[in-house]
């Protein structure tokens, strides 16, 4: 067999590190997790980007901080864990139908 590059095949986010990467939906999407949000893949086209900006809106839509990152991360189907750089641990899930991540606890 040979070895493939799979950056020109799936849309990943290849302007950042990757922090953690895992499969969601019962390996029907895969999930990247990088240093400025969460791309979430179909088929290794786009199906859904989450910018920390975000994250952070969902969290306290008042408070904004364009220099917050994601510092670490953990996937475990149907779940990501994210921690950001100010030290918000923060719990996002799979939607019930398979189609998006949404934030739901800030731990």
């Amino acid at each position: 067999e040979e070895l493939e590059v799979v950056t020109d095949k799936v849309n990943f986010v290849t302007d950042f590190p990757t922090i953690c990467a895992g499969n969601l939906f019962a390996n029907s999407k895969i999930v990247q997790v990088y240093k400025k949000g969460i791309r979430v893949l179909n088929g290794g086209q786009v199906a859904q980007d989450i910018s920390c900006d975000a994250i952070l809106a969902k969290l306290n839509p008042k408070e904004k901080d364009p220099n917050v990152a994601i510092k670490g991360a953990c996937v475990c189907d149907p779940f990501v864990l994210v921690l950001l750089s100010e030290g918000t641990l923060c719990l996002m899930t799979g939607s019930r139908e398979g189609k998006d991540v949404k934030n739901v606890l800030e731990i």
